[in-house]
């Protein structure tokens, strides 16, 4: 009984002194990390539990501190020197890299994280487009305490909704930069302001990478098809445009692609076949249901295509993971025709695009 009570005190101090620790801790929520003249920037979010707000327009004020060093560890000690408490970094969400370090190399960044036990690994991980990390985690957001709570919020809701984004965690990035046959992407985030030049977050379209650096930014159309390529719609709308410029406006749900590949003449064809529900929202136009159908694939079909020209002319980076297919299926092919893939085998693969669409509902009451 004794050593019961002892073992129990024991516990209890361990969890008053963790408790202290954590109380005399900033919790960091979000991280930015970009470069400058050689030196990496810094700036850390933390969560803002004051409860003064501005009440006219519930704006949160975010708590941001920033440091500067050769090294991240030294930017972020740097960082510590200025906080009255010890930054704990356990609780990191999110980390937005900056256009510039990303367009020269993330190499030592994502080595950083890595390495680093004292952070958790399952992070949202975005890329700046137009404006710095900095800038981005100072803007204040509506209704909740700290910025990254909104963006977090946003990155979700955009992915499962719209198709134009991904949530992209640290270990899919680098797991895509690591494997065969596949290069990464990522999320991008900018600043808008609207008519009041009040400030806002937008979620942006993909960012495309070549190993660990960033070349460039697809647009809302073209990461829409490289989403319905890789697997990652959830749902999405698509809006036809008749002959007589009228709209019809199509909700696609529950999207499944499969990927098949064959070799021929000892030239690789990807088979993308893309099923998918789908209902009329709005139908202005004077079309039947097959027809409507018949539009509705060929614009998926087009959207894709155009995506898969895109990559493969302008940035020849096989995001789209075609290698790592043939990697997983036609091994031998692989490996006689690994060595330049992005910018020589990619170019020549062949594709077969198979849309198949199902309705969900009874059309269109009027038009039926």
């Amino acid at each position: 009984m004794k050593k019961f009570l002892i073992l129990f005190a024991s516990l209890f101090l361990v969890g008053c002194q963790s408790y202290k620790e954590l109380n005399n801790s900033a919790i960091v929520n979000a991280l930015g990390v970009d470069m400058i003249d050689g030196k990496y920037i810094v700036s850390i979010q933390i969560i803002n539990t004051s409860k003064n707000s501005d009440e006219q327009n519930n704006l949160k004020k975010p708590i941001v501190y920033t440091g500067t060093g050769k090294t991240l560890n030294e930017a972020l000690s740097n960082i510590n020197s200025k906080s009255s408490k010890v930054l704990y970094l356990g609780h990191l969400e999110l980390v937005i890299v900056g256009e510039t370090i990303a367009r020269n190399g993330l190499s030592e960044t994502t080595d950083y994280f890595i390495r680093n036990n004292d952070i958790s690994k399952n992070f949202t991980i975005l890329v700046a487009n137009g404006n710095t990390p900095e800038e981005i985690l100072n803007v204040p957001t509506p209704l909740v305490n700290f910025p990254s709570g909104n963006i977090l919020g946003s990155v979700e809701i955009y992915s499962s909704i719209s198709g134009v984004s991904n949530n992209i965690k640290f270990l899919k990035f680098v797991k895509d930069l690591t494997n065969p046959g596949i290069e990464p992407v990522m999320s991008s985030i900018k600043i808008i302001e609207n008519n009041n030049n009040e400030k806002n977050l937008q979620i942006s379209s993909l960012g495309i990478f070549k190993k660990d650096k960033l070349l460039g930014f697809l647009n809302d159309e073209d990461t829409k098809g490289y989403n319905f390529i890789t697997d990652n719609i959830k749902n999405t709308n698509i809006t036809l445009i008749t002959k007589d410029k009228n709209y019809i406006s199509i909700a696609i749900n529950n999207s499944k692609t499969k990927i098949k590949s064959q070799i021929k003449d000892n030239i690789p064809t990807i088979i993308i076949n893309l099923s998918s529900s789908m209902e009329v929202k709005e139908n202005n136009g004077e079309y039947d249901i097959n027809q409507i159908k018949i539009l509705t694939e060929n614009k998926i079909k087009k959207m894709i295509t155009n995506t898969i020209n895109k990559i493969k002319e302008e940035y020849q980076s096989d995001i789209l993971g075609f290698g790592n297919n043939l990697y997983k299926t036609k091994n031998s092919y692989w490996n006689n025709y690994k060595n330049n893939w992005n910018n020589n085998y990619f170019l020549d693969v062949k594709t077969e695009i198979n849309i198949n669409l199902n309705f969900n509902n009874n059309f269109n009451i009027l038009n039926g």
